[in-house]
């Protein structure tokens, strides 16, 4: 089972758990659609939400900036946010989406 795979399964447990507890996930993942992964984590009853960036509307800093010149660098493909959430995580916390950025707003704080 590759990682990502191992992930998805991973966090399907944990979110079916019946002890689990409010439980949120945002997990960013490569925008590859054709790898199982991406299936399972597209699939689950726990997707609350998807967001898909296009390659040309993000980018990354580099976890060497030290060492470079430049210390952001073009996104190399789509990223992907599945936003995953049991139904105690649900009413703890919602994700906010404006103005194309991401907030999170507890509810119970």
């Amino acid at each position: 089972m590759q990682l990502m795979e191992a992930m998805a399964a991973h966090l399907e447990a944990l979110l079916a758990a019946p002890d689990s507890g409010p439980l949120s996930f945002a997990v960013v993942v490569p925008g590859w659609t054709e790898v199982p992964s991406w299936a399972a984590l597209s699939s689950s009853s726990y997707l609350r939400r998807t967001l898909l960036v296009a390659k040309a509307d993000h980018g990354y800093c580099d976890g060497a900036q030290h060492q470079r010149q430049d210390r952001f660098r073009d996104a190399p493909y789509d990223t992907a946010v599945f936003f995953l959430q049991n139904a105690e995580g649900a009413r703890a916390c919602l994700p906010r989406f404006q103005s194309g950025r991401l907030r999170f707003k507890w509810i119970n704080n």
